[in-house]
This record gives C-alpha cells, sequence and structure tokens, in this order.
C-alpha cells in the first residue's frame, strides 16, 4: 500500500544534486522559505519550480505540490521508482542464488521456444 508520504516525496523532489545555481533555493526549501526558494530557483528547473510554486501559495501542501507536476511527468518518476525496485529485487535474487537455474519463487515460461510473443 503506498504510504502517501507526500513531504517525502517532495524532499525527494527537491533534493536534486546541489550545484552552485540551486544551492541557495534548495537551502531556503529547507528551511521552509517557499518563495525565496522559487525565486531563487533557476528558471530552467521547471518541474521544482511549479513545487515550490504551489508550496509557496498552499504552505503543507505536499499531495497537491506534487500533483502540481504534469501527469507525464509523475508517470515518469512512478516508472522510474518500479524500476529501482525491480532491479534491486532481482540483483538481491542473483546474488543469492545466482542465475543458472530457477529456484522456487520464480516465475518461469515453460514453452519459450514454442510460444509466440
Amino acid at each position: 500500500a503506498l504510504r502517501e508520504e507526500w513531504a517525502k516525496v517532495v524532499d525527494l523532489l527537491l533534493s536534486a544534486p546541489r550545484n552552485e545555481e540551486n544551492r541557495k533555493a534548495l537551502e531556503l526549501y529547507a528551511i521552509g522559505d517557499y518563495s525565496g526558494a522559487f525565486a531563487a530557483m533557476p528558471k530552467r528547473m521547471y518541474t521544482e519550480r511549479l513545487v515550490l510554486e504551489w508550496l509557496q501559495e498552499k504552505p503543507g501542501d505536499y499531495c497537491g505540490a506534487f500533483h502540481s507536476i504534469p501527469r507525464s511527468l509523475r508517470t515518469l518518476y512512478i516508472h522510474a521508482l518500479q524500476s529501482l525496485v525491480w532491479n534491486k529485487v532481482v540483483t538481491r535474487r542473483i546474488q543469492q542464488w545466482g542465475c543458472a537455474a530457477p529456484v522456487v519463487g520464480d516465475l518461469v515460461w515453460d514453452d519459450w521456444e514454442e510460444s509466440s510473443v
């Protein structure tokens, strides 16, 4: 189940690599100065600016801030998270049991040669 920890979602979104261009904006965000953070965020950082714009108008509404991002981009973030989880699970499975043969719990396609996909 989703935990709906929207503040953490927004924190992760705004924890972009710090550089001299966005350092001040991220520092202002960290202390809750959303208006200052919005003003300091470089204009090319469109997504971060959308989130900060929402928060300066509705402080504390992290769910709304995340949903202010265009749906296509939110979907991209969800797919990236799904890929991350999948990759971590597969990596752990291979580390524990290798990949030479299936183990209990693996999904196996029995008729690979005969099936048309």
